[in-house]
């Protein structure tokens, strides 16, 4: 007869659970008698929400785990509806543990209520969540990551333009002069304050990085590692870099490979919205020694790709507490991703990083 335990949690990493436990005591600061709210769906292996619910309940957490119908595909979740049944039970959370809703629009009411989200997996995440966060945490120096990435943030937020340039051809610039770097390392919690710094975090870390305006960043881009737009192709790794041109933050042509640059025009035009070719709305930096292009979003923590965020952001700047800061309309019908494999990234005269590769010595701020 086989044991209880083999039976619910089959082939469950051990490794996992420590993950899990730093995740909860280090990042979010789990207390006792915390309200957690576990969402997931069929997608997520039985054994990850076993690891999240029994590790919350061992801290003393009173724990929910609700298992919903399948997000719409990531670039489209800005889209999704959701029903009442999952927003009322998110009223009563205090934290949210979100491993299948990714942009729902629930999630800035909640953060807006005080409550704090903890993505693992970006979003709805799969099969790989384990496999990707022992990887990429447990086997990384997170503190070591994390200050690298305040670093970063500092960087973007002293800096005055962004220049963006890689021998494939991009040829990018925008003015980021009024926006605060966000190092999006993971930390929901700072140890040193004794404060929230921030409300929604991504997991694995880290990306840090700004939030665009609209109307920003002319040049060009070259896009020869990830797109994340049309979901019936996923994630293309085109063949050839992808040139997609950006004026006064808006995307004017595509051209270049023709399987890819193709598919994502015909993409575009589908949705039949203006705001959909808004962006960047979001540039971020790599920073992760262990991550890789696999089947979740780490590859936008690959160490020293770039990443563009495109079309919607107000779900973004919402959970993130951002939006009121910002002005014209947010709203689109997908938010896509763009990932450039070998930039160099310059911070008015600092050099973050050349070809793909950080440098082993950051600039110093100020």
């Amino acid at each position: 007869m086989p044991s209880l335990i083999s039976s619910i949690t089959p082939d469950l990493q051990p490794e996992f659970l420590q993950v899990v436990d730093y995740i909860y005591r280090r990042m979010v600061n789990l207390q006792k008698g915390a309200n957690v709210l576990i969402l997931t769906d069929s997608r997520m292996p039985r054994k990850t929400v076993i690891a999240f619910q029994g590790v919350a309940m061992m801290m003393g957490a009173e724990v929910m785990v609700a298992e919903n119908r399948h997000a719409l595909p990531i670039p489209m979740q800005p889209s999704d509806k959701w029903n009442n049944m999952v927003k009322a039970a998110s009223r009563e959370a205090d934290i949210i543990v979100d491993m299948s809703v990714g942009y729902g629009d629930f999630m800035a009411e909640f953060t807006e209520r005080g409550g704090v989200v903890v993505s693992p997996g970006d979003g709805p995440g799969g099969w790989c969540t384990e496999e990707s966060l022992i990887r990429t945490m447990l086997h990384v120096d997170l503190d070591a990551l994390r200050k690298e990435a305040e670093h970063i943030a500092a960087l973007f937020t002293e800096a005055k333009t962004c220049y963006i340039t890689s021998e494939e051809g991009t040829d990018f610039e925008a003015d980021i002069g009024d926006l605060e770097g966000d190092p999006l390392d993971g930390f929901l919690w700072d140890f040193e304050k004794e404060e929230y710094r921030t409300s929604f975090v991504f997991l694995p870390p880290a990306q840090p990085g700004v939030i665009v305006p609209r109307g920003r960043g002319d040049g060009v881009i070259a896009l020869d590692a990830v797109i994340q737009a049309d979901p019936a192709f996923g994630q293309d790794y085109p063949e050839s870099p992808v040139f997609v041109t950006i004026e006064k933050g808006r995307v004017v042509d595509i051209a270049g490979n023709g399987f890819s640059a193709d598919r994502l025009r015909i993409w575009l035009e589908s949705l039949n919205s203006e705001q959909a070719y808004n962006g960047p709305v979001h540039i971020n930096i790599g920073n992760n020694p262990r991550a890789r292009f696999s089947e979740i979003s780490e590859f936008e923590r690959v160490r020293g790709v770039i990443t563009f965020g495109m079309g919607d952001v107000s779900v973004l700047s919402g959970v993130l507490g951002m939006a009121d800061d910002m002005e014209g309309n947010l709203a689109a019908p997908a938010h896509w991703d763009v990932v450039m494999k070998r930039p160099t990234l310059r911070l008015d005269d600092k050099v973050v990083s050349e070809n793909g590769i950080i440098r082993s010595e950051l600039p110093p701020v100020g």
